[in-house]
């Protein structure tokens, strides 16, 4: 789980450095504090990452992320929301590409409101997490040059 968190702790917020925010494959996050985003880089194919999103999702395995009211998998990551009590969240994750390997994008963010008592930031966190847990050891450390 160690090298779960050493993916959280790579980039939070922000974006690649070869793009801009306007062509990130997930929405950037307003400015209101009830939204975390994460870039984080991978050393495993796209491919892979996207299946290690769609097993995270799917409860195939204890997760930690609880079970989404609805899920949604892409071609390239996972749409799902949330119920938090009468409050929902969506959660996007996309993957890409990257000369090393992939890039996980994970944006969490509540539907309505302005504060979430950092509920969205953990959540986004927990989902890489659950990602990396379906990776294997070799893939969970970041790739070096990204």
């Amino acid at each position: 789980m160690a090298a779960a968190v050493a993916l959280v702790a790579s980039e939070a917020l922000g974006s690649r450095p070869q793009a801009t925010e306007a062509d990130a494959p997930v929405p950037p996050c307003p400015s209101t504090p009830n939204c975390a985003r994460l870039r984080v880089p991978v050393a495993s194919a796209p491919l892979a990452v996207t299946e290690a999103v769609h097993r995270a999702f799917s409860g195939l395995g204890d997760t930690g992320l609880g079970t989404p009211a609805a899920f949604v998998p892409t071609a390239t990551g996972a749409l799902a929301t949330f119920a938090v009590g009468p409050f929902q969240d969506e959660v996007a994750v996309e993957v890409e590409p990257a000369s090393r390997g992939s890039v996980l994008w994970v944006r969490s963010a509540a539907e309505s409101g302005r504060s979430d008592l950092g509920v969205n930031r953990r959540r986004a966190q927990r989902v890489v997490e659950a990602v990396a847990a379906w990776l294997p050891p070799e893939a969970r450390e970041e790739p070096a040059g990204q």
